[in-house]
């Protein structure tokens, strides 16, 4: 009699727990990452299966989290049902919203590409206000290449003892306020750069650096000095995550009238840029631009605007030929004929993407 209770008592256990919401039984699994650029499509690749004997109600929650844990932004699907035994995609799934909770869940929404660091990204079901199983997994971003050394070019030699050190930020450039550590140092005979970097006082030491130029002056009562050679790196920083640091540069300061190529202190190469900031480059002659062809491009899509009155100009341009990644660009502003004199234009530049980047400029002539 006893057996036949306990047997009764577990029956109605059972049948009680068919009628209940059955947590647990919705599986994810995410496409596997470990380190790289993570975009916006990745959060999506991702199946769920309902592994339980009954089908299931709710909605699927996304949470991307920082490595402090705390939460950057939330995707929620619209109510689905899910049957047994059946499988969905992020993609077959319709999304309703997010939730941003930082200026880094900001950058990843509008750009598509999360910002450098560690992160946590987790899956869960969410049925009758509560979590039937979650999924989570370690995301280490590195969307960008390092920054890239500009002017004094490497291996040249320049006619001033006060060069402007030029360079370009991580690409792409996610509209984040970098901080850089320059090093300048002399290289000393017989010495490698790297060597010289390590071994060597530095002339120019700057930490936590919010720009991508600096003007070399006298530094702790050293200067540079005519027929020595100088090698200089910088390192990008997002607070305190490194980011990348560039290749080790050479020169040397030589005199006006040296035999080896001069650069043009006066004129570095511009790094454009999606909005137009104060910046405006004043030229006699060349306007040096550098732009990332991130995306093979033969030929650069640009046009030059007035800003007197704000139209293209009418002018055939001359064509302008690209290599894939980085080119440094050389407007001869002499050739342009229909260039006003101290008048201000636009510089715009068109990308695969429909992205747009930017110089303003004024011809002064010679």
């Amino acid at each position: 009699m006893k057996t036949i209770r306990q047997f009764q008592v577990v029956i109605y256990i059972l049948l009680l727990t068919s009628l209940l919401p059955c947590y647990g039984q919705v599986r994810f699994q995410a496409l596997s990452f470990i380190e790289g650029i993570f975009s916006t499509e990745r959060l999506f690749q991702f199946n769920m299966t309902n592994t339980g004997n009954n089908s299931v109600e709710g909605y699927v929650q996304i949470t991307m989290r920082d490595k402090q844990r705390a939460s950057l932004i939330e995707y929620r699907s619209k109510p689905i049902k899910l049957d047994v035994l059946e499988t969905l995609t992020g993609n077959d799934i319709e999304w309703q919203g997010d939730k941003i909770s930082s200026k880094e869940a900001l950058i990843f929404k509008e750009q598509g590409i999360l910002p450098y660091g560690k992160y946590t990204c987790c899956y869960s079901f969410v049925n009758k206000s509560s979590k039937a199983d979650e999924y989570c997994t370690e995301i280490i971003s590195k969307p960008q290449l390092p920054p890239q050394l500009m002017n004094p070019s490497n291996m040249s030699v320049i006619s001033t003892v006060n060069p402007l050190l030029t360079w370009i930020p991580p690409i792409p450039d996610l509209s984040i306020a970098y901080q850089y550590n320059l090093k300048l140092v002399e290289q000393k005979t017989g010495q490698t750069c790297a060597q010289a970097l390590q071994q060597n006082v530095a002339l120019v030491q700057e930490t936590n650096y919010g720009d991508i130029n600096y003007q070399v002056s006298d530094y702790r009562g050293m200067t540079l000095e005519e027929d020595k050679k100088y090698c200089w790196q910088v390192e990008a920083y997002n607070q305190s995550s490194k980011i990348g640091a560039t290749e080790i540069w050479q020169f040397q300061v030589g005199k006006a009238n040296n035999t080896i190529a001069i650069i043009d202190e006066e004129q570095p190469y511009y790094y454009l840029k999606q909005r137009l900031d104060g910046h405006t480059i004043k030229t006699k002659k060349l306007l040096k631009i550098a732009f990332e062809n991130r995306y093979n491009l033969s030929k650069l899509n640009y046009k030059i605007i007035s800003e007197d009155t704000k139209n293209k100009t009418d002018i055939i341009l001359p064509e302008v030929s690209l290599t894939l990644g980085f080119n440094q660009i050389n407007f001869d502003c002499s050739t342009l004929k229909f260039l006003k004199t101290n008048a201000s234009y636009i510089l715009a530049v068109t990308d695969e993407d429909n992205s747009t980047y930017y110089c303003r400029f004024i011809y002064e002539k010679k």
